[in-house]
């Protein structure tokens, strides 16, 4: 069961993320390859939920629920949504439902009309934004973006990802990073640090960049 602010138990949620890291590592690939020529970043993540979910081990220490609403109660008690979070892991035992770990999920390095588009973008304005805005994890000092690198190529996903971040840095309120933290043939991991907007209270995103390629 958990009490308090969510800043006295950081490290606890952190650990999630370490926990899903390899699952979600693993998993991605598999659920990219099924989809064939309707590959989208709803269906990968559909996927990715359904295999989490079902997987005991996961199931022992978190809740995985995708399409998780977001919403904040305005001064009359009226629950307002800010969004859909693409999904969400939470503490098994838990009474508040706004505490939890938020997974973002974008695609990145696609093909698209004959181009490959890095979907920086949408990573940046479409992502990182909805938490430094507080439309998403609004009680959490954490939340995890999660891309999927279509054609495999984290080395030019990871330059683009953090270029977008520091090119933008102003606008999300970039405080420190992005700090490099983990990595192999098959995942780059690497955090960010910003302000919450209309605050000085501080917001980590941890950004796991995992490759679908099998191979």
């Amino acid at each position: 069961m958990i009490h308090g602010d969510g800043s006295q138990w950081l490290g606890g949620i952190l650990s999630f993320s370490e926990r899903l890291r390899s699952h979600i590592v693993a998993l991605v690939p598999v659920c990219a390859s099924s989809l064939g020529n309707d590959l989208t970043e709803d269906g990968i993540t559909r996927n990715l939920v359904t295999k989490l979910s079902g997987c005991k081990e996961i199931r022992d220490f978190v809740e995985i629920e995708g399409q998780c609403e977001a919403y904040y109660q305005d001064e009359k008690g009226n629950s307002i949504s800010t969004g859909r979070i693409d999904f969400v892991a939470r503490p098994n035992g838990g009474l508040d439902r706004e505490i939890y770990l938020a997974y973002e999920c974008k695609c990145v390095n696609r093909m698209r009309g004959g181009r490959m588009r890095s979907g920086t973008g949408e990573y940046v304005l479409d992502g990182i934004l909805r938490f430094v805005e507080g439309r998403y994890s609004a009680k959490v000092p954490i939340g995890c973006m999660l891309a999927y690198v279509i054609n495999g190529d984290l080395v030019r996903a990871e330059e683009k990802i953090k270029s977008a971040v520091c090119l933008r840095a102003s606008e999300i309120s970039l405080r420190v990073g992005p700090t490099s933290r983990k990595s192999d043939r098959s995942f780059v991991e690497f955090d960010t640090v910003h302000f919450r907007l209309g605050s000085k209270s501080e917001f980590r995103i941890r950004h796991l960049l995992v490759s679908c390629s099998e191979n």
